[in-house]
Parts: structure tokens; sequence; C-alpha cells
């Protein structure tokens, strides 16, 4: 969780730059060199992802609100039941299982940090995208969930929860709707 969270704030603190202007000539910041700057030894995972036995379900998401383009969404989603997602020994997603879709192809990265359930607690993921041109309100990101062979669960079934927007000129937002819907 710490390594999501420092690359969260390295991306978020690249992209504000980018948006107001770095203070220097040159060109702005592009997504392969926001991921550039954010991968080091330590931040790219290594451990084989955890493989789980069922089906896929493709969950997309959603934005809505009165900003032209968002620069970034952090959100966290609560699992049903029977539901999981690949990911390293340390809860890092890969770019396989989560990443920018509609809009935001081409001018975004994603991550996230799965926790899986336990006892007391639905299994959850962390989701943040992030994007140096902006991307416009409607689908901006998929994961790619694993299914239990009994699991079935609704688009309901799905906790959403924004932690945070921010507009192409960095400033947070506070009239953002988020959804979510599966490929069923």
């Amino acid at each position: 969780m710490r390594t999501f969270s420092m690359i969260a704030a390295t991306l978020l603190g690249m992209l504000t730059l980018a948006a107001c202007g770095s203070g220097g000539g040159g060109g702005a910041a592009t997504p392969e060199t926001v991921l550039a700057a954010t991968r080091t030894g330590t931040d790219i995972p290594t451990a084989p992802l955890i493989d789980t036995v069922g089906t896929t379900r493709a969950l997309t998401f959603f934005a809505g609100g009165s900003t032209p383009l968002f620069s970034g969404i952090d959100a966290v989603v609560s699992l049903p039941p029977g539901v999981t997602i690949k990911a390293d020994s340390e809860g890092s997603v890969s770019a396989a299982v989560l990443h920018p879709s509609g809009g935001a192809v081409g001018n975004a990265i994603a991550a996230g940090n799965y926790t899986p359930p336990s006892a007391t607690m639905p299994g959850r993921v962390r989701v943040a995208l992030v994007s140096a041109r902006g991307f416009a309100p409607g689908e901006f990101m998929t994961l790619h969930c694993d299914l239990a062979p009994d699991a079935t669960p609704a688009d309901a079934d799905f906790g959403l929860s924004l932690l945070s927007a921010i507009d192409a000129k960095g400033v947070s937002l506070a009239d953002v709707s988020l959804s979510v819907r599966s490929g069923q």
C-alpha cells in the first residue's frame, strides 16, 4: 500500500506541475514521461501474479460532473463475495488488469492496489487514473475481475467510493459522480 501511495502522490504532483506549468521551457509531461519518472527499481512488481480459478468480468468506470476535463480520479471499489483481482504479493495491480479506457485511452496512466477479503472486511481495490492532457466525462478506466465459479454479482454489488478528483488545472472537484458497469 505504501508503494501505491507513493506512486499516486508522485503522479498527482507531476500532473499538477504539468497542468500549472513547471516554471521552465520545454514541453508538457506526457503519460510516458510520468510513467518513466515513477518507475524505479522498487516500484516495478517482480512477484508473479496470484492466480485464481473461474471466469473474468470487465468492470468499466464512468465519471460525470460539471468539469469539461478530469486530470485525476482516485477511488476505492469494495468487491462482492467471490470477486478477486489479480495482483502481485504486495497488492499491486498490473496494467493488464487495470487500464485506461474510453476517453482516457492513450493519454492516461492507471494504478491500483488490491486488498484481499478478510473475515471482517470485503476485498477492495484502490484505483487511480491520472492524465496530463485530461479526459472528458464518461468512460475512463477498466478493471478486470476474477469470479469464483459460483459468483454472480450484479453491478450494484460493487461498492464505489470517490476519494478525490481533480480537473485539468489541478483543482479539487466536489461535484463528481462515479459509477461502474460490468460486462455481464
